[in-house]
């Protein structure tokens, strides 16, 4: 019954909730089935990462990094501060003792 409540929340969500639901109206106590050792090892099992990616899915993804690292995209961002940009920023800053002491690394 877990089983089927597993792939049917990853397969088909309309059927999971109504068989939740269903569940739930039921009358019968069927935890007493579950033996404890049972429900030790899901809870345990709960939290664990699984490798659920493939090698193929894997490879895919290897590929298509590798092809996305080789396209040449350029923004305004990829270039070098200008001086007259960085003096631009140093002019607008409040504290002008700060604006020489930068001014003056820069010229060193």
């Amino acid at each position: 019954m877990l089983n089927k409540l597993e792939n049917l929340n990853e397969t088909n969500p309309r059927a999971y909730w109504e068989l939740v639901k269903k569940l739930r109206d039921s009358d019968n106590d069927n935890s007493s089935k579950i033996e404890p050792s049972e429900w030790l090892e899901y809870f345990s099992n709960l939290n664990k990462k699984e490798n659920s990616r493939t090698p193929a899915c894997l490879d895919n993804i290897k590929q298509e990094s590798q092809r996305l690292e080789k396209v040449t995209n350029f923004s305004e961002l990829d270039f070098h501060f200008t001086k007259s940009e960085i003096l631009k920023a140093i002019n607008q800053l409040k504290n002008r003792k700060l604006v020489v002491q930068m001014v003056s690394v820069m010229n060193y």
